[in-house]
């Protein structure tokens, strides 16, 4: 059984900006028919709110959202079966995309976000939990783009860092596994009457926690035919 409720409220203060507010949660609860799968039978309980804006004028777009979100998963059968452990999962994140228009056809881009994540051992009944697992994750892309009506071509850099930390006896946090992506990034597009043609590459140093590093190449094309 499912059940989700949603509200969301929406505001535009003037012709450059526009704000929002959106709150959502759910509850389901899994049953499983059979009684041999009984063990897995379980309730996710799951609230998240989202605000961020827009902002535009004629030379600057911006984007921002942030989330706070948890959820709460406990097992019906968990007190007689060792193996079944209810868990929470939760997540605060912020995320922007803006575009500056430097010159007539020059943009400066950037998107990016940042997810700061906590995973632990929960009980629903005293709502009490223990920390075991924390990620911090970050993400920037900025980039200088040439446009026209039909071609764009950017060029910028790509960085992506992922840390995980486990928890000692006393609470306190400890690095366990990182990995970290740098390099140049190209993006090119050309419009057609009834073609489009997308690439987009990237060149990667990867590193991690035992300071290995590795090289990676990324291309991706895509076409869109229009018949």
């Amino acid at each position: 059984m499912l059940s989700i409720f949603r509200v969301s409220y929406f505001k535009k203060f003037n012709h450059i900006f526009d704000y929002f507010l959106h709150l959502e949660g759910s509850i389901n609860h899994l049953v499983y028919i059979f009684a041999e799968r009984s063990s897995n039978n379980n309730v996710r309980r799951i609230i998240k709110l989202l605000t961020g804006g827009k902002y535009r004028t004629s030379k600057v777009y911006s984007k921002n959202t942030f989330e706070v979100s948890a959820n709460y998963t406990s097992y019906d059968f968990e007190d007689i079966n060792p193996n079944i452990r209810s868990f929470s999962f939760r997540q605060l994140g912020a995320r922007d995309s803006s575009s500056i228009k430097l010159f007539n056809k020059i943009h400066f881009n950037f998107s990016g976000y940042v997810k700061l994540s906590e995973q632990g051992d929960f009980v629903w009944s005293n709502f009490s939990n223990s920390p075991d697992r924390f990620l911090a994750e970050y993400y920037a892309e900025p980039t200088f783009n040439l446009k026209s009506d039909e071609m764009e071509f950017g060029v910028g850099l790509r960085f992506f860092s992922l840390m995980t930390f486990g928890y000692n006896k006393n609470g306190y946090k400890f690095l366990t596994n990182e990995y970290t992506s740098i390099g140049p990034i190209t993006t090119f597009v050309l419009r057609m009457p009834n073609l489009d043609l997308y690439l987009h590459g990237w060149y990667e140093f990867i590193n991690n926690e035992k300071n290995i590093t590795r090289e990676l190449a990324n291309v991706t094309l895509s076409m869109n035919w229009k018949l």
